[in-house]
This record gives structure tokens, C-alpha cells and sequence, in this order.
């Protein structure tokens, strides 16, 4: 099933929250220091991510520097790219 990533990002809190579909309640797994996998509460589906101190996080490893996070994944283009993905050929 395919699933558009959302991002919101609170700049206040610093957070970063990267939802795989529409945000909905979740429920949270540490998988890395201050990274969370959040969880559907009924199936344990992975339906997102959200990511503490965000900015503070990619500043602190200087400019053009990046830093990782735990997680693996296969991405697609979806039907509504497709004059994207024609583009890029």
C-alpha cells in the first residue's frame, strides 16, 4: 500500500515529525538517542517517526555535514509522479 510521507516541523519544541500517511495517534518506540518510531497502538504498524532537537541536532554536526538515523527503507514514486520520474529519464 502506498503511503505520501508528511513532515511537520515545531520549531518551539524543536521536533520533527515525519508521518507515513495521514498523522493519526501513535504511540512511541525509542530507536535511537531522542529518534522515535511511532507505532500504531492496535497493530504496531510503523506510521511514523519523529525526531527531537532536530535543528539543534544537524547544526551541531556543522555545515553540509549530515547525521543518521536507524531506519531502513525502500522508497517509489508514486502513480502522481510520474511526470517527475518521465522528467528525470
Amino acid at each position: 500500500m502506498e503511503k505520501i510521507i508528511n513532515c511537520s516541523y515545531d520549531k518551539d519544541a524543536d521536533e520533527l515529525n515525519i508521518y507515513l500517511g495521514k498523522p493519526r495517534f501513535s504511540i512511541l518506540s525509542e530507536i535511537g538517542e531522542e529518534i522515535y518510531v511511532k507505532l500504531s497502538p492496535r497493530t504496531k504498524e510503523i506510521i511514523g517517526f519523529t525526531i527531537l532537537h532536530f535543528e539543534k541536532r544537524s547544526l551541531a554536526k556543522g555545515k553540509g555535514e549530515v547525521f543518521s538515523i536507524p531506519l531502513q527503507a525502500d522508497f517509489k514514486f508514486t502513480r502522481n509522479s510520474k511526470k517527475l520520474a518521465l522528467a528525470a529519464i
